[in-house]
């Protein structure tokens, strides 16, 4: 009696939790999360910046500009995403760096640019009260052009008299731009000692604070062919107080330099 051995061949059971479609899902997932988390942050900013304006228009174009960010934003991540599953090359380098830029940009422009104005006119308002009694500041905001801050020069409060009219309005000229480069200058060493644990995190906080310096120069440089009698323009205000624009200009560009090389020297 002669027994046959018969060999039953199994194909690996795949794992569900490894499969294409579950990497997808997962991927989708990551995408979707992060950019519901810019979104959220986009709507509080949005938001806040549309009660400082009284036109409906401008509103819409702040929720519009918002609205592009967000399709923009997430088609450029899943990009990246996607990219990073597909094997090193030249072109995927290039793809992801790209998305990350963009992404950056988008948000820096289209969400992080109104912060920053509110910023700095909130200098404004904040110095004014301090050294003028009854300023009740008021701010004007225009999204994605700038703002302008009214208030009482009229009568000086004892911290005004104490330096004299004069000094007062040329610090209240200051704070403005002092207090938006002085935050995001902050944002950029926070975002330089963030990017190994939390990369996005920094990229974004590196991003938005250099796009202010660099709208804060060309806010400087604008001075220079401004007319005398627009004392609503900052640099035009510091010019007459022995400032000149260009001198303000490479101040300002020297911030983010100084910082960049102090974090790339920490590193090395």
């Amino acid at each position: 009696m002669s027994v046959t051995a018969i060999s039953i061949q199994q194909n690996p059971i795949q794992n569900p939790a490894t499969s294409p479609q579950a990497e997808l899902q997962s991927l989708i997932k990551d995408v979707a999360k992060r950019c519901l988390i810019e979104l959220a942050v986009s709507l509080a900013i949005g938001t806040t910046a549309a009660f400082f304006t009284t036109s409906s228009l401008h509103q819409m174009v702040i929720f519009a500009a918002i609205s592009v960010q967000t399709v923009s934003n997430a088609a450029l991540r899943l990009a990246d995403a996607l990219a990073s599953k597909m094997p090193e090359c030249k072109e995927t380098q290039w793809i992801r760096s790209a998305s990350r830029y963009l992404c950056t940009t988008m948000f820096a422009y289209l969400t992080a640019f109104n912060a920053q104005i509110l910023i700095h006119e909130s200098g404004h308002a904040l110095a004014a009260t301090w050294l003028f009694q009854n300023a009740n500041p008021e701010i004007t905001f225009t999204p994605y052009l700038g703002g302008i801050t009214r208030f009482s020069k009229t009568h000086l409060s004892s911290w005004g008299e104490k330096i004299g009219k004069s000094n007062a309005i040329l610090v209240a000229t200051l704070m403005g731009p002092a207090c938006a480069l002085l935050v995001s200058a902050v944002a950029i060493a926070v975002g330089y000692a963030s990017k190994r644990k939390f990369p996005e995190l920094g990229y974004y906080l590196i991003g938005v604070g250099n796009g202010d310096f660099v709208a804060h120069s060309a806010y400087a440089m604008a001075a220079l062919s401004s007319s005398p009698s627009s004392q609503a323009h900052d640099y035009v205000r510091l010019k007459t107080f022995g400032i000149h624009p260009i001198a303000s200009t490479i101040a300002i560009l020297a911030i983010p330099i100084l910082i960049d090389r102090v974090f790339n020297e920490t590193e090395h």
